[in-house]
């Protein structure tokens, strides 16, 4: 259940994309940075491929993208963040997912549990980042500022 949320903002920005609704609400920028391993380095990604959206109910915010034009081994292909406990005001948590080449190919998928989470709301505006290594030691932060926000509960 983890990805729960991460697994969503990926289908929304699917259904959104396929059907020809302008699901870019990440506004400014989207960037996952690799700090270690064989895909290290910064990767911008297009907005107009991510959704951010929001969960009052599961007190979260998430998002996800799919660059339907990412070809080749080393490029992000989908993934997304969830950051928990919106309203606490310590420290948060949250989930990151990110993979590499052609899911439906040989693909190389990044997973951190937990990491370490910032959430800044400033009206409409959202901007979250997510830093934290996965399981075999890959350092990771991934930040993106989003624009309107799709109310899940």
């Amino acid at each position: 259940m983890k990805g729960a949320a991460i697994s969503l903002a990926i289908l929304m920005v699917n259904i959104l994309v396929f059907d020809g609704v302008d699901a870019a609400s990440v506004r400014g920028s989207a960037v996952i940075s690799v700090k270690n391993g064989p895909f290290a380095g910064d990767y911008k990604l297009d907005p107009s491929y991510a959704s951010c959206m929001h969960s009052k109910v599961r007190a979260n915010y998430s998002m996800g993208f799919k660059d339907f034009n990412a070809h080749g081994s080393n490029v992000p292909a989908e993934g997304g963040m969830q950051v928990f406990d919106e309203d606490r005001a310590r420290n948060k948590s949250g989930n990151l997912t990110v993979t590499f080449g052609d899911p439906d190919k040989i693909h190389t998928t990044y997973e951190i549990s937990r990491g370490t989470a910032k959430l800044i709301v400033k009206g409409s505006a959202v901007t979250m980042s997510l830093e934290g290594a996965t399981d075999s030691s890959i350092h990771i932060i991934m930040t993106v500022e989003c624009g309107e926000l799709l109310e899940v509960p």
